[in-house]
């Protein structure tokens, strides 16, 4: 005997449960795919971030060893006279704070280098660790604004983590609004039947049969309970499509913001290299005015200035461009 059995005409749970499975299991793929990127770009995060630190110490040191070589010149023109005591005094103030900037920049490197071995599962990182390379070629980006988004989207596991849960909701809203009316089953049955005083011929001049049932349920009395919980339902079904536009949203938005600042970072760092070598090559050279007696110590400071601003506005777009390139990679699942 084989048959068929239908409890609800119009409905089938098993095509909604499939639905549902398949984008729950791509959640699932996604979200261990983007587990190891995102650990791969918090390593890398903190990489650049110990390298620029350790570039911002080295500066500072820099500075403080040319103002304590100025202020030794200073002092040995203050005996003949031929600076000022004011002057003098400026100076001392500027290798002070010069002193300072140092162990700003010590504090900041040493923070980074906790993080960084924190993450590597490491106690610490060794004192006479060497400046930590930063690749000279910055990698090309080709993609779109759209492309961008269209790989975050499909490759974000909270999106599809969403896109799942909204399935579902739509299976019951679906569910719900057939249970609403009328609701119709259907039962088919077709075999063969016979009956015999022996088991061997009850096999003999076997009977088709067909038993078949049409089921009618109509809620005459049921107080608003269907068209209660298709309400509930839809708003269910309505409030997961908001959540599902809301992430959409901030995932587009997320990722068209990192390839902005990845692109305008490199035009940064492509602007800043030659703010740097003119302001390295004024600042050497009001250095050596200074110590002949040619300027006075607030052209050397300015100068200073402006060479350590336009150092560091080089490294912090430097920074930024390797965390937007890896969050980026994080995003669009770019090997």
């Amino acid at each position: 005997m084989v048959g068929y059995s239908h409890d609800l005409l119009g409905y089938n749970p098993f095509g909604w449960e499939k639905k549902v499975e398949d984008q729950r299991l791509k959640a699932a793929r996604c979200q261990h795919e983007y587990d190891l990127r995102l650990l791969a770009e918090e390593a890398a995060v903190r990489y650049f971030r110990l390298a620029c630190k350790q570039r911002v110490l080295q500066m500072r040191l820099e500075e403080m060893y040319l103002n304590d070589t100025l202020l030794a010149i200073a002092r040995e023109k203050a005996t003949i006279a031929i600076v000022s005591l004011a002057e003098l005094h400026s100076i001392e103030v500027q290798q002070q704070n010069a002193a300072n900037q140092v162990e700003v920049a010590r504090k900041d490197e040493q923070n980074a280098r906790t993080e960084l071995a924190s993450l590597l599962r490491l106690e610490q990182l060794p004192a006479d660790l060497a400046l930590l390379s930063i690749p000279d070629m910055l990698p090309p980006v080709s993609y779109t604004s759209e492309e961008v988004v269209k790989l975050a989207l499909s490759n974000s596991p909270a999106y599809q983590h969403q896109l799942a849960e909204l399935t579902e909701a739509r299976h019951q809203e679906y569910k719900a609004r057939k249970e609403r009316g009328i609701n119709v089953g259907l039962d088919v049955n077709l075999g063969m039947q016979q009956v015999n005083n022996t088991f061997g011929s009850a096999f003999k001049n076997q009977h088709l049969y067909a038993l078949g049932s049409v089921q009618f349920s109509i809620p005459l009395m049921d107080h608003g309970a269907a068209k209660k919980r298709h309400e509930k339902a839809t708003a269910w079904a309505n409030r997961q499509e908001l959540a599902s536009q809301e992430v959409e949203r901030l995932l587009a938005e997320d990722a068209a913001v990192t390839l902005q600042k990845l692109q305008s970072s490199r035009d940064r760092l492509t602007s800043t290299e030659k703010t740097i070598k003119l302001a390295e090559e004024t600042y050497n050279e009001t250095a050596d005015n200074y110590a002949n007696g040619l300027c006075d110590i607030n052209t050397f400071t300015l100068a200073e200035s402006r060479w350590a601003t336009a150092y560091t506005n080089y490294l912090t777009a430097l920074e930024e461009f390797w965390v937007s390139h890896y969050h980026l990679q994080t995003l669009i699942n770019y090997e």
